[in-house]
């Protein structure tokens, strides 16, 4: 039998990430995972799964991964040729279908992965998932998330897929340093309530090197300088908003100081439509945005997250790659306070859209409305 030099963990939640495009903020608990399937969502995580381990094959060798059976690793493995060790089934009290999966199946698979030695845990799913493999790994060994969830606040994902085998090949090599990171969780009620709840659950040893870990979320500095900043590009941006076209306004409170201009009241947390000055869709899913992007003038604002610098990809899984194909990229309008500009990655902003065609499409230069009638040439990467 070959011997091989790595042990890599290797667990895929698979519902993970399905309430996005539906516009659930989440699949937390039966009820909303049921919601999210008579909406039409469509599990999406097996892709990013094998995009990551395509990428994780090229850049090294000699591993063998530890892995559920089936569809919360098996598959993945064998449609990628992935060397793998399968956790035998009878670890489990049930087959690992699709739906069937829960909080115990994936922390038996962690105890496991662990218990035969692995090097790293590396997962596929969001903040749920990463709850509840740190409720059995703590920092006994070092984990990576792979962005797979709707929710995606803790610090201790990769950037994409594709970073995150570049940053296990590092690891291993010995020349990724491991830091402690944040697991954090929303309260997804809350969230689908307009209302943000963050709460720490503890935290995790992760490989370490900038632009290929996600990193940990600005909060935005309540300030009269930040304040009158937001109000200075609503202003600017108001100005200049055409008349009969539609906009598609991302979340975010520099995106809610526009609708204050507007005199309207924005889903600090959903997407909203609006069309000469009037709400028409508020918290809007893919469906009602597709319905939106058919119109002759569509332009899309969003604004990055502070310090992660994702526009793409994260808590605005309703723009979907299917809607982007749709509004040209000269009407993607992106704006941005000037503390958040100084905590982007390398002074760059980020797109994980989770379609790696569209993610190629997306990068390039960005001209950035950052203050009253002042903009800034930004790179996406």
């Amino acid at each position: 039998m070959q011997k091989y030099q790595h042990k890599i963990g290797f667990v895929i939640n698979p519902i993970s990430g399905m309430g996005g495009a539906v516009g659930l903020k989440g699949t937390d608990g039966l009820e909303i995972l049921e919601r999210a399937k008579k909406l039409g969502a469509e599990p999406q995580i097996q892709d990013r799964a094998k995009l990551f381990l395509n990428a994780l094959n090229q850049v090294i060798s000699n591993f063998i991964l530890i892995t559920p059976p089936g569809i919360m690793g098996g598959d993945a493995c064998k449609d990628t040729n992935t060397p793998h060790i399968l956790i035998k089934q009878h670890h489990y009290s049930h087959e690992l279908h699709l739906f069937s999966t829960d909080k115990a199946d994936t922390q038996v698979s962690s105890r496991m992965i662990m218990d035969q030695g692995a090097e790293i845990i590396v997962f596929l799913g969001g903040d749920g998932t990463a709850r509840d493999i740190v409720e059995i790994i703590q920092q006994k060994i070092p984990c990576l998330g792979i962005p797979g969830g709707v929710k995606v606040y803790s610090s201790i994902f990769a950037a994409s897929p594709l970073h995150g085998a570049q940053l296990v090949a590092e690891f291993l090599k010995g020349n990724a340093p491991l830091i402690e990171l944040e697991v954090l969780d929303i309260n997804e009620q809350a969230f689908r309530e307009n209302k943000l709840d963050v709460e720490l659950y503890g935290f995790m040893l992760v490989p370490n090197i900038p632009l290929l870990i996600q990193g940990m979320k600005q909060t935005t500095p309540f300030t009269d300088d930040e304040r009158e900043n937001q109000q200075a590009i609503a202003r600017t941006f108001v100005e200049e908003m055409t008349k009969n076209a539609y906009y598609i306004f991302g979340p975010g409170t520099t995106i809610r100081s526009i609708f204050e201009v507007l005199n309207l009241e924005k889903t600090l947390l959903g997407i909203d439509i609006v069309h000469n000055n009037q709400i028409i869709a508020r918290d809007a899913n893919e469906d009602q945005i597709l319905k939106i992007v058919d119109n002759e003038l569509v332009i899309l604002v969003l604004t990055p997250i502070g310090r992660q610098g994702f526009v793409f990809g994260r808590g605005n899984l309703q723009i979907t790659a299917r809607v982007l194909e749709k509004i040209k990229k000269q009407n993607i309008h992106i704006i941005c306070s000037r503390s958040k500009l100084a905590t982007l990655p390398e002074g760059c902003i980020r797109t994980d859209i989770r379609d790696p065609e569209m993610d190629q499409h997306l990068i390039g230069y960005y001209r950035v409305l950052i203050d009253y009638n002042e903009y800034k040439m930004i790179k996406m990467i």
